[in-house]
């Protein structure tokens, strides 16, 4: 006669109760890690909208040519530009953090994917900043010309 000796119900269930306990653990970081990279996605695609947004309208007054009152007018709206990169920057943080967050809860291949996703976001701030800047002296250096021509062109006559 075979005489098998099962193990008692009570070691099956606690067993069952420890990989039960381990896979909801597991679950709820897996859960997190999901939350936080997504939470990092969608800071970032507000902030690339926004930038997207901000280069348009600087393409828009960033030719420094015209008369001096388009030069004048290009001028203006590139202060308002000035004025709103203040709300793209709180933007960028919002992704820095969450790419921060995202970060913790990452394995080591994804930490350096969303870290060069983060380089890439401030590098276009960086970069957008830069181009309103050299926008900003290239129109005062024309409205400067045209007050220079005026001024010249009162004088002979």
């Amino acid at each position: 006669m075979f005489c098998l000796q099962a193990e008692p119900a009570s070691a099956i269930s606690s067993k069952y109760e420890t990989l039960s306990k381990t896979a909801k653990e597991l679950y709820e970081r897996q859960k997190e890690t999901v939350e936080q990279h997504q939470a990092f996605v969608d800071a970032g695609t507000d902030f690339m909208q926004w930038i997207r947004a901000a280069k348009e309208k600087l393409s828009k007054c960033s030719e420094p040519t015209g008369d001096k009152e388009s030069l004048s007018s290009k001028a203006w709206h590139l202060k308002v530009l000035q004025s709103e990169t203040e709300e793209g920057q709180q933007k960028l943080q919002r992704a820095l953090e969450a790419g921060d967050a995202a970060c913790q809860k990452a394995d080591d291949e994804e930490k350096e994917i969303i870290e060069e996703e983060v380089a890439l976001l401030q590098d276009e701030l960086d970069s957008y900043l830069d181009a309103l800047a050299r926008t900003k002296s290239l129109l005062e250096a024309g409205i400067v010309k045209w007050t220079e021509y005026e001024d010249q062109y009162q004088v002979k006559f």
